[in-house]
């Protein structure tokens, strides 16, 4: 039983995935991706915080939502707003940077794992929040693409 509520994050991304396009036709690739982060960090504080088991599962639901959007629209920006001869280094180098956190993490979980007291599981979670404001801090200066602002703009070409 316990095991199948730890289930919700990625069963939640997906749900999240499919809810990507839709906030990336109205809110724009950028503001999708800044909207996407603002859930996964609730969902980053909801686990931090956790003092027991229910609140710990909510976390895992925004934060599955949150992974399952940020993971389609990250490459659906990059690939939008990169010139094509260097569009699939890009989303190569995306792929590797996501393996590398998954390194990180693993080698941050390893360390924390002995500790007596919550810090065990709270350490791992908390430093998500590094990456998630990095991501959204930086796309606050990032342009929006090019599709989305001729798609919506207010000029009529006749």
């Amino acid at each position: 039983m316990v095991s199948s509520l730890f289930q919700a994050s990625p069963d939640f991304s997906y749900i999240g995935a499919l809810l990507a396009a839709p906030f990336a036709d109205s809110l724009g690739r950028k503001w999708s991706i800044v909207v996407s982060c603002l859930v996964f960090t609730v969902g980053i504080a909801l686990q931090t915080a956790a003092a027991a088991l229910p609140v710990f599962v909510v976390g895992r639901v925004f934060g599955g939502l949150g992974i399952g959007l940020a993971s389609t629209l990250v490459p659906l920006y990059q690939s939008e707003c990169s010139p094509k001869w260097i569009r699939g280094a890009i989303i190569s180098f995306y792929q590797w940077v996501i393996a590398l956190g998954i390194l990180i993490s693993n080698v941050l979980t390893n360390t924390t794992k002995d500790r007596p007291n919550h810090s065990a599981y709270r350490i791992p979670i908390a430093t998500q929040f590094i990456w998630v404001s990095i991501l959204a801090g930086g796309m606050i200066f990032l342009p929006e693409v090019s599709t989305f602002v001729s798609f919506h703009s207010s000029i009529a070409y006749v």
